[in-house]
């Protein structure tokens, strides 16, 4: 049976629909094809209640019960036509026949028997075996924990399995930790701002972050966008005289995304050279 979503039709009993199917014109090829209402060009009736197609109707009156797994294919290229003769059944997929194991996962790791490990998971109306690495397993179970203990730092909600072996473990929840690894967090933000208790909060990834420079950003939004309706002028971002690693902002360095944000273009190329020397670090490790 299918949901409801699909287009109402009149209803029918299993007298009334062989009788409707009887009366079809037969074409040249042998089909027969419904002339009701159809769900992306098959058969469908109002049956039991629910909007099916005629072909799995048809299919369980005469030649026995299907199950969800259990599909039926037309061989004509017909979907309306309603011929069983050109329907046939086609077996779930095997799930117990695994596929070959490829030379590498999605991240580039290396696929053998101590490395890879075979799994079920859905696709299409069966289950089938598919290989999963097991070294991506670890380190997403690695980056998981590390998110929890950055949660349990800061006093965010975690797990309470996770919360108990903490409290077992003699854990108390610590300060917030700095902005970078092995960096102390500076006593002023990048403003000039002094930092304390009442101008500070700690986002969900552990930083810190100053809630004057937050409120010195809304007003100058705010003031843009009441100055924007009252000269009816489109609301443009300012660019500022350099970005937050001291590049001086210049038309020579500096491009607007499609969202109206100035970038700088210094900042993107070292970006990107960290990024070609994190790649060439990793093809180092995986040839040694």
């Amino acid at each position: 049976m299918l949901s409801n979503h699909f287009p109402k039709a009149g209803k029918v009993t299993e007298a009334l629909l062989k009788e409707r199917i009887a009366a079809l014109p037969v074409t040249p090829a042998g089909c027969r094809l419904w002339p009701g209402v159809s769900h992306q060009g098959y058969a469908a009736v109002s049956w039991q209640g629910q909007c099916c197609f005629v072909h799995r109707v048809l299919w369980q009156l005469e030649r026995g019960p299907l199950t969800t797994q259990q599909r039926i294919i037309n061989r004509c290229g017909h979907r309306a036509c309603v011929n069983l003769d050109h329907w046939q059944l086609k077996e779930p997929l095997n799930a117990e026949k695994p596929p070959p194991m490829p030379r590498y996962c999605k991240n580039k790791h290396r696929m053998s028997r101590a490395t890879a490990y075979l799994s079920r998971q859905q696709r299409g109306r069966g289950l089938v075996l598919a290989w999963r690495c097991a070294l991506c397993r670890l380190e997403a179970g690695r980056r998981y924990r590390q998110r929890l203990e950055r949660r349990w730092d800061c006093g965010f909600p975690v797990p309470e399995t996770f919360a108990l072996r903490k409290q077992r473990e003699g854990q108390p929840r610590s300060a917030p930790p700095s902005l970078r690894a092995g960096r102390p967090v500076s006593d002023y933000c990048l403003h000039g701002h002094r930092r304390t208790e009442q101008n500070t909060r700690v986002d969900r990834h552990g930083h810190k972050r100053c809630l004057e420079c937050a409120a010195a950003v809304h007003a100058r939004e705010k003031a843009a966008v009441e100055e924007a309706r009252r000269t009816g002028q489109p609301l443009t971002r300012a660019p500022r005289a350099a970005c937050i690693h001291g590049h001086e902002r210049t038309p020579a360095n500096t491009y607007v995304t499609t969202e109206g944000w100035h970038r700088c273009r210094l900042c993107r190329q070292e970006n990107y050279r960290a990024y070609r020397e994190r790649q060439a670090e990793k093809i180092v490790l995986r040839s040694a």
